[in-house]
């Protein structure tokens, strides 16, 4: 094991301390430290949580460490499969405690832009949030 934890294995960890208790905690897609987060939680803490993926998998028990985070092997070992529009459904009630999801920009003070990018009457880019 080595004597110095990488850039890496600090944001992994540090993502880890954001699931809590009984709450229902989802990564997405091309999310892959918040996807290794959630299974490193699974591992560690000695408390339940709902962990859901962009790959539907519901409470999955990969055989292997996911080379992405909509990698099929996130499916091994589920509950139940999520179809994406059952996803939305769920976060759209209100059943959704923690995403790990991306945003197209972030400010400086951290909060995140999934709506449009440029003038908002006249975007650049016109984003799915």
């Amino acid at each position: 094991m080595p004597e110095r934890w990488s850039a890496f294995s600090y944001l992994v960890t540090n993502l880890a301390r954001f699931v809590r208790p009984d709450e229902v905690t989802f990564s997405g897609v091309n999310s892959t430290p918040p996807m290794l987060a959630c299974l490193l939680a699974k591992r560690a803490y000695d408390f339940d949580f709902v962990y859901l993926n962009v790959a539907g998998g519901v409470q999955p028990t990969p055989s292997s460490i996911p080379r992405s985070s909509s990698d099929p092997v996130l499916a091994e070992g589920s509950t139940a499969i999520f179809a994406n529009e059952d996803f939305y459904d769920l976060c759209t009630r209100g059943g959704m405690d923690l995403c790990f999801l991306g945003a197209a920009q972030v400010d400086g003070l951290g909060r995140p832009n999934v709506s449009a990018i440029g003038d908002w009457h006249a975007p650049k880019v016109l984003l799915p949030g």
